[in-house]
């Protein structure tokens, strides 16, 4: 009964703070929040307090309505969230729930606008990406040696936070965020893609829930994103095909593609799993249930009562976490750093902080790697022996003794390596295996590239030869045709010479007559 009142206490006064965020010290809706929630839960709150309030709210997120019957709408949609926000607090309270940019939207809109992962499973079955979601699935790494906290952001690997507006497109920016990392990790280079391209051009559909397409700002999936992108080429860039919040005619050219994808993978459900392919392969595609985050305005997520099978919004995980405090608890928890696409406005400046261990919200059932083209001065040049062929690595991702070996897919498009492109072994047992395989494939290499060159310089000298034999024909019919008008010329002097003498003699025979 005690631990039931304090908990209690414990979510009034975090509310208490979180309105406090968003209005004057002195405004009289904090008194009425608190009160009116300690009489009765689900009273709406529509006095002249909560309207003042839902005004302040207007004024700092520059709020119109261009109606007086849509501002008395939104007001009563404001007044129910505030007592939403009460009940998540009371359920969350790690975290700090209030007023955001979000409170005059109901829940279903909300959920239209700016979530829209598809094929995220239901209340009343198994989530379809519990075992994969028909996309391999990465073998299990090496956890030991994990660092307590890690932040890619600290790195470099991710870009600036997004913002999607009112468009169901979090899965394209989830996408957009792990090829981001996954390309930084390969070359070095940090850049803004554009989800503005998967929004207009892709309509890949999943392969195990066929009517999972992607479709725009009406929702998708970031495994089905990849499958497009390998099929397209690639993705542009941000500044080349800029982003617009809505869905139009399909812009892509090729010609400029900035990253190219090599394949993907589903990471195991296991957290530590998650964490070791998020230090060793870079930032990862995250689809949650965010149940929470409407109202969420800071500190670390943690409810007490969150679906791990209704997925609904996609993000991007680009760290983690092991000091965040737990009213609850009584301690220090880990946490995972997740990146939002909301705008910098919403929560931790656009980042959300959810408890790591317990599978929180599913965060652990759709978490996805890609892999990018690496430049080729970045390439592993020894190979490894799968399944009986020796295959080029593009990377290797993990620790200096245990590592996946990350193959390129055009060097085993022939082989048909079941479902997964993946293969897990000790690195030096991985390079030593097919080393006399792979000096007589660089011996051979390097013979052949001898051979174009010699092949390169016949091919050279040919063509000089062909363009020697050019101008002398050339200049060979020039002349006959010089020689044509020179004999034409003289055929016709012969001609007039001719003509002359006819008609002298034809003169001295008239004369003679």
């Amino acid at each position: 009964m005690m631990g039931g009142v304090l908990i209690y206490a414990v979510s009034v006064a975090l509310l208490t703070c979180a309105l406090l965020l968003h209005a004057n010290p002195e405004d009289p809706i904090i008194v009425q929040v608190t009160e009116t929630h300690h009489r009765q839960q689900h009273h709406h709150f529509l006095g002249t307090a909560t309207e003042l309030h839902f005004k302040n709210f207007m004024q700092e997120y520059r709020k119109e309505y261009s109606t007086h019957e849509e501002y008395v709408h939104r007001l009563g949609i404001f007044a129910k969230n505030l007592i939403r926000a009460a009940e998540h607090q009371a359920m969350d309270p790690t975290a700090v729930h209030g007023v955001t940019q979000f409170s005059d939207l109901s829940e279903d809109e909300f959920e239209r606008m700016y979530m829209g992962v598809k094929g995220g499973g239901g209340l009343g079955g198994a989530a379809p990406w519990a075992n994969g979601g028909g996309v391999p699935v990465a073998p299990e790494m090496d956890v030991s040696g994990l660092p307590d906290s890690f932040d890619w952001r600290e790195k470099g690997a991710v870009t600036e936070v997004k913002m999607q507006g009112t468009c169901g497109s979090c899965w394209a920016f989830s996408t957009t965020g792990a090829i981001e990392g996954a390309n930084f990790i390969a070359t070095g280079d940090l850049l803004n893609l554009s989800e503005q391209q998967l929004v207009d051009c892709d309509h890949a559909c999943d392969a195990i829930e066929k009517d999972a397409c992607d479709d725009g700002c009406s929702g998708g999936l970031m495994t089905n994103a990849y499958k497009y992108l390998i099929e397209a080429g690639g993705i542009e860039e941000e500044d080349v095909y800029p982003y617009t919040g809505k869905r139009d005619e399909c812009k892509f050219r090729p010609e400029k593609v900035a990253v190219k994808l090599v394949n993907f993978t589903s990471i195991p459900v296991n957290e530590n799993q998650i964490a070791a392919y998020l230090v060793h392969h870079g930032p990862l595609a995250v689809g949650i249930n965010a149940v929470f985050m409407q109202t969420y305005i800071g500190g670390v997520s943690c409810p007490l009562i969150c679906g791990k099978k209704l997925l609904n919004h996609g993000v991007l995980l680009v760290g983690y976490g092991s000091r965040g405090f737990s009213i609850l608890r009584l301690g220090y928890k880990p946490y995972w750093i997740i990146k939002n696409s909301w705008g910098k406005n919403w929560g931790e400046k656009g980042y959300y902080r959810l408890c790591r261990g317990h599978g929180m919200c599913g965060m652990n059932n759709m978490v996805s790697a890609v892999m990018t083209q690496t430049s080729r001065s970045n390439q592993v040049t020894s190979y490894v022996r799968i399944r009986g062929y020796c295959l080029r690595p593009i990377n290797f991702v993990g620790t200096n003794d245990t590592a996946v070996v990350l193959l390129d897919v055009e060097s085993i498009s022939d082989i048909k390596l079941s479902n997964s492109f993946t293969y897990s072994k000790r690195k030096n047992e991985a390079l030593q295996e097919c080393q006399s395989v792979a000096a007589d494939r660089d011996a051979l290499a390097a013979e052949m590239e001898t051979r174009l060159i010699e092949l390169d310089k016949l091919f050279e000298e040919h063509e000089e030869l062909l363009k020697q034999k050019d101008e002398k024909l050339h200049k060979l019919e020039g002349a006959l045709d010089q020689a044509t008008f020179e004999l034409a010329k003289d055929e016709e002097t012969v001609v007039k010479n001719y003509k002359k003498s006819e008609l002298y003699i034809m003169n001295v025979d008239i004369v003679g007559v």
